[in-house]
């Protein structure tokens, strides 16, 4: 388990899979039914649409589960893949 999902209450963690899975199931398949991970997911895409207007799916691929079992924050990994697509042109 990632070591900032780890820090949260895991009955509000919980509660969110939940409310993902009923209004967008997709994610939780995407996330190979790791409810935890889809959960960190959806925090990467809340700072992304922030910053980008767009979700992840919306942009160049990255290594979202490395970044997740490397114990990234949702806000760190989305601000090291929105450096590494500028930085290589991919924004």
């Amino acid at each position: 388990m990632n070591a900032w999902i780890a820090t949260k209450d895991p009955a509000a963690v919980a509660e969110i899979a939940d409310r993902i899975a009923a209004s967008e199931p997709a994610r939780i398949d995407n996330a190979a039914g790791d409810r935890n991970f889809a959960v960190w997911m959806f925090g990467v895409d809340r700072k992304l649409r922030a910053t980008t207007g767009f979700g992840h799916s919306d942009l160049p691929d990255w290594s979202w589960r490395d970044a997740y079992d490397g114990d990234l924050t949702p806000d760190d990994a989305a601000a090291d893949a929105r450096q590494y697509w500028t930085e290589y042109g991919d924004l």
